[in-house]
């Protein structure tokens, strides 16, 4: 049995123990890569029996590559990296990690939204740049702020970490609405009021995507919805890229109808120097970072070996179905 794990540069280490996985019979080979090119998949990989990733494209054909995979597993919570059909009808099981980075997460969606309305970024930098000495009074003023208490939190999508946002939006004071597929009935959300999308669009002051990429939820932010918004509307997006038309995202930042935007995700990572958003100062952007905490990456590592061990024991965990 050989085991390939793939991208372990992510979480921060090459060195991350795997040390259970090498102890388990019939495993005769674990082999770890800092990094690798999507074209090195096949070459690095095309003889494992089970490989763990987290990054890569596992579309176009590119499993059929593999005649001795038998388990894929992902080190995300998403999988739309992976063609699921193609995965089914090579008799490879998919696992992912549901829930390795929900606080964490959820941290850094309120960490861009609190940039937003303090700004304690902004004048930290002010400061240090000697601009205080300029001023006659104690303090100075460089840009607005406002409060949170009293506003509306619109979260698009209610999982795990739409459930922790709300959770610590409802500490600052805000009224918490939300638009969801599924509403989980294990959640104490008496204090979310659910509504429909238009709903969503037109109430929140400041609405969070949460939600899973799908082809309902690629490009949900555009002209047509941001439209629709309040006028200063802020929106934060710590859940893929895919989800904001960015052409139609930045004409919202222009025109003054969004007040800021908080993103740790991209439609293109890295992105492009000519993409639309990276000029805008009132476009906070981080390099898809939020999950990456020490905790959620020891989650990740954990999980990933549990996944893996369940599926050689033949009863398999977190297995994404189609």
């Amino acid at each position: 049995m050989k085991i390939v794990i793939f991208e372990v540069k992510l979480l921060g280490s090459e060195d991350e123990s795997w040390e259970r996985l090498k102890s388990l019979p019939n495993v005769e080979f674990v082999e770890k890569y800092v990094d690798v090119d999507e074209e090195e998949i096949v070459e690095k990989g095309e003889d494992a029996d089970m490989i763990i990733c987290n990054i890569g494209n596992y579309h176009n054909g590119l499993l059929s590559k593999l005649p001795n995979l038998k388990y894929l597993g992902l080190m995300t919570t998403g999988y739309n990296q992976v063609d699921l059909e193609e995965a089914a009808k090579n008799n490879i099981a998919v696992t992912n990690i549901p829930a390795y980075g929900t606080m964490s997460v959820a941290q850094h969606v309120m960490a861009l939204l609190l940039e937003i309305t303090s700004k304690v970024g902004l004048y930290s930098e002010a400061v240090k740049r000697i601009y205080w000495k300029e001023e006659s009074q104690f303090m100075f003023r460089v840009g607005k702020q406002f409060e949170l208490a009293g506003k509306t939190m619109g979260i698009f999508g209610l999982g795990n970490i739409g459930y922790a946002v709300a959770n610590m939006a409802k500490g600052f004071g805000m009224n918490i609405i939300a638009y969801t597929k599924h509403r989980n009935p294990n959640f104490q959300d008496e204090f979310i009021e659910y509504v429909d999308m238009e709903t969503l669009w037109t109430r929140a002051d400041v609405i969070s995507l949460n939600a899973s990429l799908s082809k309902e939820t690629t490009k949900i932010i555009n002209d047509e919805t941001i439209a629709k918004m309040k006028d200063g509307v802020i929106i934060l997006n710590a859940a893929r890229g895919q989800m904001i038309d960015e052409e139609a995202l930045a004409r919202g930042i222009y025109s003054g109808k969004i007040y800021a935007a908080g993103l740790d995700t991209l439609e293109q990572e890295p992105p492009k120097p000519n993409n639309p958003l990276l000029g805008l100062p009132q476009c906070i952007i981080t390099p898809h970072m939020a999950w990456s905490t020490k905790e959620a990456r020891e989650r990740i590592v954990n999980i990933s070996i549990d996944n893996a061990i369940s599926y050689l024991n033949g009863n398999s965990i977190n297995v994404v179905k189609l």
